[in-house]
Parts: C-alpha cells; sequence; structure tokens
C-alpha cells in the first residue's frame, strides 16, 4: 500500500496510529483470502471479530508515499482467540511489528466462543 497525506502527522512521517488501519486491512484481505469476510462471518455464523490486545514495536518511520509491504500470519492463542503477527516493511526494512489478540464473539449472546473448526481450517499458512 502507499502513505497518503491524512495517514501522516505535523513531522511528515506515519501517525503511528495509521498502521493500526493498515494492519486492520492487512487482517481483512487476509481472511478474505481464505474464504471468510468478517460480514460473512457476521450474516452467515452469528460471529463478529473483536480486537482484544494490541501491542506494536516501532522501528523506523515512514513518510509519505512510501510503498508499504504488509505481512499478516495467525496463531490459535486459546479456543476463543487468535493471535496476528503483522509487519510492516518498505523494501527490506522492518519498520513496525504488532500482535493483535481477535476474539470470536457470538452476536447473540454477546460473549466470547470457540472459533469453529471449519474457520480454523482455513488459517493453514500453506493455503
Amino acid at each position: 500500500m502507499r502513505v497518503c497525506y491524512a495517514d501522516t502527522d505535523a513531522g511528515g512521517v506515519v501517525y503511528h496510529a495509521s498502521y493500526l488501519r493498515y494492519f486492520d486491512q492487512a487482517r481483512a484481505e487476509w481472511l478474505a483470502h481464505r474464504g471468510l469476510s468478517q460480514a460473512q462471518a457476521r450474516q452467515q455464523l452469528g460471529l463478529v471479530l473483536a480486537v482484544q490486545a494490541v501491542q506494536l514495536r516501532y522501528h523506523r518511520p515512514a513518510g509519505l508515499d512510501a510503498r508499504l509491504r504488509l505481512c499478516t500470519r495467525a496463531e490459535p492463542l486459546r479456543p476463543s482467540t487468535l493471535r496476528f503477527h503483522q509487519q510492516a516493511w518498505r523494501d527490506d526494512e522492518l519498520l513496525v511489528e504488532g500482535e493483535l489478540d481477535l476474539v470470536c464473539v457470538d452476536v447473540a449472546l454477546w460473549k466470547s466462543t470457540a472459533w469453529p473448526s471449519t474457520i480454523l481450517d482455513r488459517l493453514d499458512p500453506q493455503r
């Protein structure tokens, strides 16, 4: 993705919170590539994905028009929680890395629930 003006701060670098939006978009694409859109999860399964915890580490800044490569992988943490490991790169330079825990929530009860095995099977990194 390319950094746009709205994502930068007064210093001309990517504002720290912009990486959360970048990672959100990358997770959505990663899930969609595996056949799971968040809209479908809600409509067909009655499930939503809620961010439970976020930890980011900033290594290097990026500025306006920088081209970023976003990497995402997931691992089951608990029956109801997946941990997403995400990184933002510029060429071969790691800029930001993070871990984000997403909980599967049953919308009828508004309580966490185990991820369905049919979804977990789609998370195979070889796919």
